[in-house]
């Protein structure tokens, strides 16, 4: 949550035909938790659903830290 992020900046911040908006919304977008519907889709098929729900919890969790500190970095590279 904090590597993908960082490759994302990486990769859009030389990229001049795209606004810095743009790239913003894409970096922030990259530090989002896992999505739910991953254990949604698991349950449906009788795989291991309970692990799914862990990591998406986890993730969830750790974004409580993570996604500010993402937005403060990108304030401070595009303010």
């Amino acid at each position: 949550m904090i590597i993908v992020p960082a490759v994302f900046l990486l990769l859009v911040y030389p990229l001049g035909f795209i606004t810095d908006s743009v790239k913003i919304i894409v970096v922030i977008t990259a530090a989002l938790p896992t999505a739910v519907i991953s254990v949604i889709i698991a349950e449906q098929y009788g795989k291991n659903s309970l692990l799914l729900s862990e990591l998406a919890s986890l993730t969830t969790l750790i974004s409580v830290a993570t996604i500010p500190g993402v937005a403060l970095i990108l304030e401070m590279i595009y303010h």
